[in-house]
């Protein structure tokens, strides 16, 4: 995530040569971690932060050895800590650049079937939809991320059964994740005298 590559790589998908292997690359890096390994990681980086001081404390007024060993914990976490935070980074990056792709393909002539054009657009929706199911939670930028799901919506509305099947599977996480009522969870409401619509009927 600190090496720049996926930087290049956003770069790349304003490029017609090189926008189909950039979109590869990405789609891979967003299927490697899950936003709650990157959450996890965080946390546990700013619980042995505030516990550092603590038993720095301790190691005063305590014995040389468990300060010791206690700084030694401390640093692993704290480097968790900082490659988590560089994961939500260059997920950052990422969510922008495919926005700005997305928004490209959009706006711009829908492509033919069969083309080299159109598996581009496949591709880069199947990325944004691995993308929006496996990190959206990590990102901190609520604009953002409100912005990521817009372009992604906006693909479902591509003339194509094929980016329209790689755009729709993301949904479902997605809206479960915001506390929607999918199918098969829908309780029916109490259809007695006096109760819900029934009642307003009858007064």
């Amino acid at each position: 995530m600190r090496s720049g590559l996926l930087d290049a790589c956003g770069h790349f998908l304003a490029s017609s040569e090189f926008r189909s292997l950039a979109c590869e690359v990405l789609r891979h890096v967003t299927y490697r971690r899950r936003g709650d390994t990157v959450n996890g990681a965080i946390a546990s980086g700013a619980a042995a932060s505030a516990g550092a001081g603590g038993a720095v404390a301790a190691a005063g007024g305590g014995g040389a050895g468990t300060g010791a060993g206690a700084g030694t914990t401390d640093e692993a976490a704290q480097e968790a800590a900082t490659d988590a935070a560089a994961v939500v980074s260059g997920l950052t990056g990422m969510c922008r650049s495919l926005g700005v792709a997305a928004q490209h393909v959009l706006t711009a002539s829908p492509a033919d079937a069969g083309t080299e054009e159109l598996e581009y657009v496949r591709r880069l929706t199947e990325c944004m939809a691995t993308l929006a199911t496996n990190h959206m939670t990590v990102l901190p930028d609520p604009g953002l991320r409100s912005a990521f799901l817009e372009a992604l919506l906006g693909l479902t509305r591509y003339p194509s059964l094929e980016v329209l099947g790689a755009a729709l599977p993301a949904w479902p996480g997605l809206l479960r994740g915001m506390g929607a009522e999918l199918p098969g969870t829908f309780h029916r409401p109490d259809k007695g005298v006096g109760s819900g619509v029934w009642a307003a009927q009858q007064a």
